[in-house]
């Protein structure tokens, strides 16, 4: 439904400020009722009130379909591997979220999953429309979810992108606008 929106140009998008920390984890705590699984943690840069100005639905969506496809993916490893659900470190496996701001610039909300294991060739074709990427059974599983995921993104006047982190993870920046009356009211106190 939510590709027809898009394909037809009538996806409806509110901006309004939102509070980061609280979204996140609201996030964290639907992608853990949907999954089942407890590798989600967050965590907010300190001293830091976070707000932007998007849509918090697509927003929410957005975020959403990035955590649960690493959840898929570390629940994949998971039944090949013999460790269960553990790296080579003997740790479990874990998604971390976090937020920062940038020189009043924007605001990116980072999801690291550890260790990530994909090829170069998957990698480049995440957020690609209609792309497919191979499974542990052999089979193909769409990522889809991740085309709509940088779509919501980007109609909420942001970017998306991801990285290779260098303990072989995987980093999704999704950045955003911040709120404007943020500055507002920051510049009204150092007068």
């Amino acid at each position: 439904l939510d590709l027809e929106k898009i394909d037809s140009g009538m996806m409806p998008v509110e901006m309004e400020n939102i509070e980061v920390s609280k979204l996140l984890q609201d996030c964290r705590d639907a992608a853990e009722d949907i999954t089942g699984e407890r590798v989600f943690a967050v965590e907010i840069e300190e001293n830091n009130d976070l707000y932007i100005y998007a849509d918090e639905n697509l927003v929410r969506k957005a975020l959403l379909k990035v955590l649960l496809f690493a959840s898929d993916r570390i629940s994949r490893t998971s039944r090949t591997s013999r460790t269960s659900r553990t790296n080579y470190t003997g740790q479990q496996a874990k998604v971390i979220m976090a937020a920062q701001s940038f020189e009043k610039d924007s605001v990116v909300i980072s999801i690291a999953i550890d260790k990530f294991d994909i090829s170069d060739e998957e990698l480049d074709a995440l957020f690609r429309r209609f792309k497919f990427a191979g499974n542990d059974e052999g089979g193909q599983s769409s990522l889809l979810g991740l085309y709509v995921c940088k779509t919501f993104v980007e109609l909420c006047v942001g970017s998306a992108s991801i990285n290779r982190d260098k303990h072989g993870g995987l980093v999704f920046n999704l950045k955003f606008q911040p709120s404007m009356w943020i500055f507002v009211l920051g510049s009204r106190n150092r007068s």
